[in-house]
């Protein structure tokens, strides 16, 4: 039996990371605009060779905003997987349109060091 295991997700901070994170907090609610936000869209920007770039505060509010964007609305299907969280859905549903449920087949295969 394997006793070993994989992590989710690992947390990588520093002291600058800290600084940063207090210094907004520090300026109040606005955390989800300012300098550093369109700082770092501008660097993403860069970074992926785009002239534009905008960041969200959620998958939620991703979600909604490329709905938007595509024109989907009201009369509107959205084909959703049915393993899936629930904005996917709900992103949908706050356009106005229908989601509708599919199931999606993954299969995946371990190598031998499961052994």
């Amino acid at each position: 039996m394997v006793k070993w295991k994989i992590p989710l997700y690992k947390i990588l901070i520093d002291k600058e990371d800290i600084r940063t994170v207090s210094k907004v907090i520090e300026r109040g609610m606005d955390w989800a605009i300012g300098p550093e936000i369109e700082q770092f869209e501008s660097h993403l920007a860069k970074y992926v060779g785009s002239n534009h770039c905008l960041v969200f505060n959620s998958g939620t509010s991703a979600l909604h905003a490329a709905l938007l964007s595509l024109g989907v609305g009201v009369g509107n299907r959205v084909l959703v997987p049915s393993f899936t969280f629930i904005s996917t859905a709900n992103s949908v549903l706050m356009v106005g349109a229908n989601p509708s449920f599919i199931a999606l087949v993954v299969l995946l295969i371990f190598d031998s060091i499961f052994d």
